[in-house]
């Protein structure tokens, strides 16, 4: 029997519009792990407003257009934990983070969304990873202050401090768990900002101000900083002051 919550798997590295015009009566999932990209020919093939399924495209370049967006957007998305699923890409109610919660939406595009894009997903109340995003450009990070739901940039190793001063207004849980750098106090407390059953990962820090040090203790979950390089003595002292915070330094 077909589990008709599976995605449809097609290994083409191009989708031409009358593909898309056939494909766009199909009601759940079409996976295309080999596309690249997609034209708005093909885009609008689909008619993004009527399709009933959904896209899943782990290894798409870019998205650009609010169509696309659509399309990749599962309808049901948020409404269950059971939904349909895929190994990466759009991935809906699998993937569980930190916070014990499924991801309802893991987008895989390695460079950030157009700001209409980024504007659109940050509008819809579903928690939201982008697994291989590196770079979070200041349009993005402003659009997703009004996201409510858990936010996941598990790929991003550095900020810049406007950027870190937006991010750390998301509403939402927020998790960045490859920062070597951390050196806003407000972006600090922002992912420190968690309940006694949640831990955070910040085991790629290499070094903490006393100041950064200070916003991470006041956390209500536990905290781990396993990868410090150096820390000055200040910084330990503040460190210690919170049983719950778990540090090690590598160069003492």
């Amino acid at each position: 029997m077909v589990d008709l919550n599976l995605p449809i798997v097609l290994g083409l590295r191009e989708l031409s519009p009358e593909q898309a015009s056939a494909l766009r009566l199909a009601n759940r999932g079409i996976s295309l792990p080999n596309t690249h990209e997609i034209s708005d020919e093909t885009i609008a093939a689909f008619v993004p407003d009527f399709f009933e399924g959904h896209l899943v495209l782990p290894n798409l370049y870019r998205m650009d257009s609010i169509a696309m967006a659509r399309l990749i957007f599962p309808k049901n998305a948020g409404s269950s934990n059971t939904g349909t699923s895929s190994n990466n890409g759009i991935e809906q109610g699998v993937t569980k983070n930190l916070f014990q919660q499924p991801i309802d939406l893991s987008i895989g595009v390695m460079d950030a969304p157009s700001p209409e894009v980024a504007d659109f997903f940050a509008k819809q109340s579903v928690s939201i990873i982008f697994t291989k995003l590196e770079t979070i450009p200041l349009e993005m990070a402003k659009a997703f202050e009004i996201h409510s739901q858990t936010l996941l940039l598990p790929s991003v190793v550095r900020v810049s401090d406007d950027v870190a001063k937006s991010l750390a207004r998301h509403p939402g849980p927020l998790s960045m768990t490859k920062l070597q750098e951390l050196d806003s106090v407000e972006l600090a407390s922002k992912l420190a900002d968690v309940n006694r059953e949640t831990g955070v990962n910040l085991n790629r820090l290499r070094t903490i101000t006393p100041e950064v040090a200070t916003a991470l203790v006041k956390t209500q979950g536990t905290i781990s900083l396993t990868g410090l390089g150096s820390i000055t003595s200040e910084t330990r002292d503040i460190l210690k002051t919170n049983k719950r915070v778990f540090f090690k330094v590598t160069h003492p």
